[in-house]
């Protein structure tokens, strides 16, 4: 593997994990950078634990603001180009999906889509959800094998998981600090070093 792709929202950008900022153009220091993740906070973020256990050099964060942009846009936007997609790691959080226009059977396509476009790149790719589960009827539900952190269970949504492991969101804000970050890149090394 040559690198690893961080596709999601807010808290797959470290949103608020250090400083009260989310993206770099909210602090007068980092305005000109505009609409990219924190620095600070990306210092932090889950991603940094997984690349040295990986050995794997380089990573990219991208942030979306919705679901339909991480699925349609950005995920096929970092692969799409490269020589070998089959030497990337995509990890892909989904933010919400309550509260969309669109069902969620219909989104459930779209990830569908997505899933099998990575494996017909051979890209290796672990989608998980952090908030929000997809609440889908059983008998319409698809078997992502190890490419979906129970996409259809509530209790293993990254907040979940980690409000589990009795840590909770910085005070005021809905995101986490580094160690939840790092209590979450666990849960994710945990899977990425059986896939590959």
């Amino acid at each position: 593997m040559s690198s690893i792709i961080c596709v999601g929202g807010a808290h797959t950008a470290g949103a608020k994990c250090v400083n009260d900022y989310s993206a770099a153009y909210e602090d007068p220091l980092y305005r000109l950078h505009g609409d990219i993740p924190h620095p600070d906070n990306k210092a932090n973020a889950y991603q940094i634990h997984i690349t040295p256990v990986m050995q794997i050099g380089s990573f990219n964060i991208s942030s979306a603001s919705h679901n339909n942009e991480i699925i349609m846009t950005e995920v096929i936007r970092y692969i799409n180009p490269k020589p070998h997609p089959e030497d990337v790691i995509a990890i892909i959080g989904f933010e919400d999906w309550d509260g969309l226009s669109r069902g969620h059977e219909s989104m459930l396509k779209d990830v569908i889509q997505l899933h099998e476009q990575l494996n017909n790149f051979k890209t290796k790719h672990l989608m998980f959800n952090t908030v929000n589960c997809l609440n889908i009827q059983e008998n319409d539900r698809y078997d992502f094998g190890d490419s979906y952190i129970d996409p259809y269970d509530p209790q293993e949504t990254m907040v979940s998981q980690l409000t589990k492991q009795n840590l909770f969101f910085n005070p005021g804000t809905e995101y986490y600090g580094p160690f939840g970050h790092k209590a979450w890149a666990r849960v994710l090394l945990n899977r990425l070093t059986k896939m590959v």
